[in-house]
C-alpha cells in the first residue's frame, strides 16, 4: 500500500544511471565497519570520472565492493547495474 512518488527525467546522450539496492551503502568489512552513503556516493563520483563505458564503471564499482567487504559476509543483498545513454541515430 506503499505510495511512490513518479519523476521523469531528460537524458543526454553519454548521461549513466547507477541503479543500486541498499545493500551497498550498509557493506561491512570484517571490523564491522559499514560503507555508508557518503563514502558510497564518493566512489560513485571516483570511479566515474573520466567517462567511462559502462563496464568498465561496473568493474571499477565490483573492485571497490571487493577491496571495502574484504570477504566479509554479506548480511544483505548487493546489486547494481549502470545504464549509459547512447548517442542519436
Amino acid at each position: 500500500e506503499a505510495l511512490f512518488p513518479e519523476a521523469t527525467i531528460d537524458l543526454e546522450p553519454g548521461d549513466l544511471i547507477l541503479f543500486y539496492t541498499d545493500g551497498i551503502p550498509d557493506l561491512e568489512n570484517p571490523k564491522k565497519e559499514s560503507l555508508g552513503e557518503r563514502e558510497f556516493l564518493k566512489w560513485v563520483v571516483e570511479v566515474n570520472k573520466d567517462f567511462p563505458v559502462a563496464d568498465t564503471s561496473v568493474d571499477r564499482m565490483v573492485e571497490k565492493i571487493k577491496a571495502h567487504r574484504e570477504e566479509a559476509p554479506l548480511k544483505d543483498d548487493v546489486t547494481f547495474f549502470v545504464v549509459r545513454r547512447g548517442a542519436e541515430a
